[in-house]
């Protein structure tokens, strides 16, 4: 358990402190921990009169792996829910080449 005054051991720490197992039981146990956040998108605002205000923070490289991960259960999911595999890559194929053609402008 933490002390006072004591800074809480970040999820690095935890998994160091020994076996998977181990660091399971002590997420179970309640054990506290701060995780640095590496990237992230924030939507602020979503106004049908404007676009989104979206903040994006972190590495461009982990902001792509992060990206790419959502499409790909974003695509997963509706594939799950009945939609044709390829309008679900398609949708994405179209808001990739619409997000680049605007970045260009």
């Amino acid at each position: 358990m933490k002390k006072e005054g004591q800074k809480a051991p970040s999820i690095d720490d935890l998994k160091e402190a020994g076996s998977e197992e181990e660091f399971k039981a002590r997420l179970k146990e309640g054990q506290a921990f701060r995780l640095k956040e590496k990237a992230g998108f924030h939507v602020i605002s979503i106004d049908e009169n404007r676009p989104p205000l979206v903040q994006v923070v972190g590495d461009n490289a982990l902001i792509a792996q992060m990206l790419a991960f959502a499409i790909s259960e974003i695509i997963e999911s509706s594939v799950k829910n009945g939609v044709p595999r390829e309008q679900a890559e398609g949708m994405f194929r179209i808001a990739l080449e619409l997000g680049i053609a605007t970045s260009r402008n």
